[in-house]
């Protein structure tokens, strides 16, 4: 799958905290591309192949939201 896996509006929809709703589109897409590699790094995945040609499993997006959201609240 293309990436990135999700948005920036998919990270302000989720989080409760109003620090994450305030950043940037341009913020939070770092935030995102973070999370992303840390999944890639520990899965050894890189969700690339034909099987995830139109979808992630919902716990590589779910984590991938969490730990975006993680990192927008650490700045």
């Amino acid at each position: 799958m293309e990436r990135p896996w999700i948005t920036p509006e998919a990270v302000r929809n989720y989080t409760q905290s109003d620090k994450v709703k305030a950043r940037s589109d341009e913020q939070l897409s770092f935030d995102i591309a973070r999370a992303e590699r840390y999944v890639i790094f520990h899965t050894h995945n890189k969700f690339n192949t034909a099987e995830y040609e139109s979808t992630l499993p919902s716990d590589v997006t779910m984590a991938v939201t969490l730990l975006a959201e993680s990192y927008a609240k650490q700045v």
